[in-house]
């Protein structure tokens, strides 16, 4: 829209920003490994994370092959419906899982829990987390989302880039399976070619206020900085502890965009970003220790 319609569009917010000369098929599996890893060394980094799960990247990595072997029945539910459901709990299922919450500010902070519980068998939060995935695809138009990326994305690349993409992550091959499936789809689909253009990065002087998440899985802070690139009137701010959709994850990214807008030729304060510091990670109380329960 910035570059094919441009007149009266004042200024513009990119939250969580997916450039089009970036492939969401092909990134996938390196953007999935980063976030993954954010998580790892945020919990390292932590004192009191670090002592309640060490070796937090082993331990997912463990489980996931323990839950390809093992295939435990886990209760799960569509919010939505009203349904429940009996599924078995792959590796597969703890990995989606995993990349699925870390778009949410909100769970990110009991991910390591959620990790060490599946671990040790307890798949109450491994449970919910796969729950509120089954009830987010009542929000999401499968075929629609079909023929956009058909038509102006895998269009661009082939099932050899998807190979390549997914071979220097080993730990993830597995999940991705075969990777001729999305063509396959594709070629079935016929949504047609975008013009090459749909494959180039844009350019505009239209101001614009670009935010990225440091756990974003799937459009990550280097997605947000490639797309200010060839945006010269751009501010671009990344949010440590958020995951995707930064915008409206609290009111530090709330305020600077609202600001943006009220005054789109200025640079947001970014005074508040250095308070945000990383997530309050969820551990084990010590024996004796009361839980600490906020009703919003």
């Amino acid at each position: 829209t910035m570059r094919d319609f441009p007149e009266g569009i004042r200024s513009v917010v990119l939250d969580s920003a997916y450039p089009l000369q970036t492939s969401l098929i092909i990134d996938v599996p390196a953007n999935m490994d980063r976030a993954f890893d954010t998580l790892f060394a945020g919990c390292a980094a932590d004192t009191v994370c670090d002592e309640a799960y060490p070796n937090l990247e082993e331990t997912f990595y463990a489980t996931v092959a323990q839950l390809d072997e093992t295939q435990p029945l886990i209760e799960v539910s569509d919010f939505f419906k009203g349904e429940r459901y009996e599924a078995v709990a792959t590796g597969d299922i703890l990995v989606a899982s995993l990349f699925q919450a870390l778009y949410s500010a909100e769970i990110i902070p009991a991910l390591p829990k959620m990790i060490y519980d599946t671990a040790a068998g307890d798949f109450q939060l491994l449970s919910l987390l796969t729950s509120n995935a089954i009830s987010q695809q009542e929000f999401i138009s499968h075929a629609m989302n079909t023929s956009v990326q058909c038509h102006e994305e895998v269009i661009f690349d082939t099932p050899e880039d998807a190979d390549a993409a997914v071979a220097p992550f080993p730990q993830l091959v597995d999940y991705f399976g075969d990777t001729t499936l999305d063509f396959a789809l594709c070629d079935l689909w016929d949504a047609g070619s975008a013009a090459d253009v749909e494959n180039e990065p844009v350019s505009s002087d239209i101001p614009t206020l670009v935010l990225a998440g440091e756990y974003d899985p799937i459009t990550p802070p280097a997605f947000g900085l490639l797309a200010a690139e060839t945006l010269p009137n751009s501010y671009y701010f990344e949010f440590p502890g958020l995951g995707h959709g930064v915008s409206v994850s609290g009111d530090c990214p709330q305020g600077m965009t609202l600001a943006f807008i009220d005054d789109p030729v200025t640079a947001p304060d970014d005074g508040c970003i250095a308070d945000l510091g990383a997530p309050a990670f969820e551990v084990p109380l010590a024996e004796g220790e009361a839980a600490e329960i906020t009703f919003v």
